[in-house]
């Protein structure tokens, strides 16, 4: 009998890591499957202040200025809406306007996706970490936001946008969220048609075992503020399974945001904001199998 209970425990626990796994699976834009990154007992991957120093004329970025019309067309996009309530000012808003010509701010974007407004970090020279509803409207009965309705532009300031833009060549997200519409599984990235990171650096990213008490930096694009880019500071209050939460200051706009903290080397992202939670916002933690997801995406070509 214990054996037979042990073993029915031993499956069930099985069972259950399986399915976990599954709603990390990679799902992309193009149907294509990246090859898995190896990672190591160490989960950081270190960024770049600098890239690898070319100059942005270089990188294949639009340097061409923008045009009216876009800019128009920026002007209207709004952030993510869902059943999910919009990210909250918690009191007085703390957030502070940012000057996006420093590092890690210029490798902060404003993410233009179809009719919506987001935010995303350059994690390589030519990806993007957002949210997976930036990319993909969640659920089996959702949809690949269009690949040609997507730029990315680096470190825009309201009418400046010094970076110029990117396209996109793929998107990624997971089974989770573009399957079966789990918000706990809505992170994603954008493969670019550049390599502007090369020239603006790019944030690292880890998965720390336990992220409560870290330093919790927002840096994006609210819709209401006219495309400039605001930060907000606190702490991480708590871990509960694949959420991070805080009482960062967001609004709808910064919807894939890095949640970044500088741990003496650097500056590495361990979450992406996306939703606000009862009294307090929230983010996607990233944990192990996130981490392997987005070194996978990294990697890829």
């Amino acid at each position: 009998m214990k054996h037979t209970t042990a073993l029915i425990a031993l499956l069930s626990t099985s069972f259950s890591s399986i399915a976990l796994a599954s709603n990390h699976d990679i799902v992309s834009s193009d149907g294509s499957i990246p090859t898995p990154a190896i990672i190591g007992a160490t989960l950081i991957e270190r960024g770049s202040v600098n890239g690898s120093g070319i100059s942005l004329a270089s990188t294949g970025a639009d340097l061409f200025p923008i045009s009216t019309p876009e800019s128009e067309y920026l002007k209207s996009l709004r952030g993510y809406s869902s059943i999910y309530e919009p990210e909250a000012i918690w009191g007085l808003d703390t957030r502070v306007q940012v000057n996006p010509s420093t590092y890690p701010y210029r490798a902060i974007t404003l993410i233009a996706s179809n009719t919506l407004l987001c935010s995303g970090a350059l994690i390589s020279a030519d990806t993007v970490l957002t949210a997976g509803h930036c990319v993909h409207s969640g659920g089996s009965s959702g949809a690949w936001a269009p690949i040609e309705d997507i730029s990315v532009y680096p470190g825009a300031s309201g009418t400046s946008f010094p970076y110029g833009k990117c396209t996109a060549k793929r998107t990624y997200t997971t089974t989770g969220w573009a399957e079966k519409g789990l918000a706990n599984f809505d992170y994603g990235a954008i493969k670019l048609n550049c390599t502007i990171g090369n020239s603006v650096g790019w944030l690292g990213f880890a998965a720390p075992s336990n992220s409560v008490n870290l330093p919790a930096t927002i840096a994006g694009y609210p819709g209401e503020k006219s495309q400039t880019q605001w930060v907000s500071f606190n702490t991480v209050s708590q871990q509960i399974g694949e959420w991070l939460t805080y009482s960062n200051d967001t609004t709808a706009g910064m919807s894939g945001a890095p949640i970044w903290y500088d741990d003496g080397q650097g500056v590495l992202a361990f979450g992406v904001h996306t939703y606000k939670f009862p009294k307090t916002n929230r983010g996607k933690r990233i944990n192990a199998a996130v981490f392997k997801n987005i070194k996978t995406w990294k990697n890829a070509q």
